[in-house]
């Protein structure tokens, strides 16, 4: 999975030993961290399509038709059925103290922050993923988070 965040003039930075302030790096984290668990939430909106039996297409375009205000009937039905399931997993999903993150460099002011995440394995209701984050094509974090989610 890919996500990015432009970091906002508005944002808190920090000073350390530099004179360039850069972003927090525990908001790099945290943005690894929801990457992580919009990835559980994916997963359970995938089993739940796979029960629908429908023909549908990626994970992107069922996204993409679930934000339209006007549905196709397809999609309204799924839209219908799994609103409350993936409120419930995505209320349900949580942050397990396991976080081995090195940071390797800073995010700055207006750059663009550039998440990776592979979820790796997946033991019941427990993710293992590996998580890298760049800034202008430069690794400014990597490393390993282990998210849970309610069992199904």
């Amino acid at each position: 999975m890919l996500a990015s965040y432009i970091i906002k003039d508005k944002e808190p930075f920090y000073y350390c030993n530099e004179t360039v302030a850069h972003w927090p790096s525990i908001y790099i984290i945290e943005g690894l961290g929801q990457c992580c668990n919009l990835m559980i939430v994916i997963s359970a909106l995938e089993k739940e399509l796979m029960t629908t039996g429908l023909n549908i297409g990626s994970i992107d375009e069922v996204l993409k038709a679930l934000m339209n205000e006007k549905p196709d009937e397809a999609t309204a039905f799924i839209k219908e059925t799994l609103q409350k399931r993936v409120r419930e997993t995505y209320s349900s999903v949580g942050f397990l103290g396991s976080a081995d993150i090195e940071i390797t460099g800073y995010a700055r002011q207006s750059q663009l922050v550039s998440y990776e995440v592979q979820q790796n394995q997946a033991f019941g209701s427990l993710y293992y993923s590996t998580v890298r984050a760049f800034t202008e094509n430069n690794l400014i974090a990597r490393g390993t988070m282990i998210s849970a989610g309610r069992k199904d």
